[in-house]
């Protein structure tokens, strides 16, 4: 079953392969209710069932770090003896120290160095025009559940983690503009 928010974006692209979404919410500034994203998609090498299975294994891996960080000091690796007593298989092992390498492990945001601070998003997930934003909402994400937020914000972020994934696979570009330059009904309603 195919993630509905994947499902969503995928249908609302437009035939010219734009694709309008609410803003996202900027820092201390919150939700942005002027604006929105025009994303131009490309689906061309669309294989929907593995990025829903690794998508998947990312919020799973997410989700049991953010416990495990519940008790332990946040971004310190767990160690093998905790993963290993878990019961885990080894490809879950090895998902799990991959999404704690890539999402966890030493990223700083500089907000004096912007370019910088996305150069180095993108390698640790690839490029892509929300390789940030898929870094940063991962992170938060884990750190929500950390400090055993309700399951409304766990939601909401994960919603958000979840837009960003699909525009980092997917979208060649994104900009924001001001929502009266957009028709409402092309605008995704998540």
């Amino acid at each position: 079953m195919l993630n509905s928010i994947f499902c969503t974006m995928f249908d609302m692209t437009r035939g010219d392969s734009v694709l309008f979404i609410p803003s996202w919410p900027h820092g201390d500034e919150g939700l942005r209710d002027d604006t929105v994203y025009k994303c131009v998609m490309n689906y061309d090498n669309l294989l929907a069932e593995g990025l829903e299975y690794d998508f998947d294994m990312l919020l799973a891996g997410l989700n049991f770090l953010g416990k495990y960080y519940k008790d332990h000091e946040f971004g310190i690796r767990p160690s093998d003896e905790y993963i290993e007593g878990q019961g885990l298989i080894y490809d879950e092992e090895e998902s799990l120290l991959w999404i704690w390498e890539t999402f966890i492990n030493d990223f700083v945001n500089d907000e004096n160095d912007i370019e910088g601070t996305y150069r180095a998003a993108e390698k640790k997930v690839g490029e892509g025009v929300a390789a940030y934003q898929v870094l940063i909402r991962a992170r938060r994400l884990c750190r929500l559940i950390s400090l055993g937020a309700p399951e409304i914000i766990l939601k909401a972020e994960r919603d958000i983690l979840t837009q960003a994934y699909f525009l980092h696979e997917f979208a060649e570009s994104m900009e924001e503009l001001p929502r009266t330059e957009v028709d409402e009904k092309d605008i995704v309603v998540f």
